[in-house]
């Protein structure tokens, strides 16, 4: 039963790792607040383009909205691109700290199994 009780107590560290691991990719994020806020506006800008036009819209605003309809799909596009780059930056962090919790957590399983065995042989050799 120790050695479960041992293992339990390595567990805490792990998970205070994972935790640590996501702060750091939600910081990522919260660096560049604009950039994630643009790429929110961007994509909503985005979905607003893909309905029609009015024909009121059309008379009205004319040759001038189709100028600013170019620009603003250029900006639209930068900025999701900029989310694309820190949305994958966040993935890459949160991945590595994944694999650096399953390493350490494989070392103290192996570990805990090397005291497990060796209590056994010892146990073995008493009786």
């Amino acid at each position: 039963m120790s050695g479960t009780s041992s293992r339990l107590g390595d567990a805490t560290p792990d998970s205070q790792q994972v935790k640590e691991g996501a702060r750091q990719a939600v910081g990522v994020a919260e660096e560049n607040p604009i950039g994630l806020a643009i790429g929110g506006l961007a994509a909503g800008f985005l979905a607003g383009m893909l309905l029609p036009s009015t024909k009121v819209e059309d008379e009205r605003v004319g040759p001038v909205a189709d100028q600013v309809k170019e620009k603003a799909m250029d900006t639209a596009q930068e900025a999701v691109e900029r989310g694309k780059e820190v949305t994958s930056q966040v993935t890459e962090q949160a991945v590595e700290t994944a694999r650096e919790v399953g390493r350490e957590e494989a070392k103290a399983l192996e570990g805990s199994a090397r005291e497990n065995a060796e209590e056994v042989k010892e146990a073995g050799r008493q009786q």
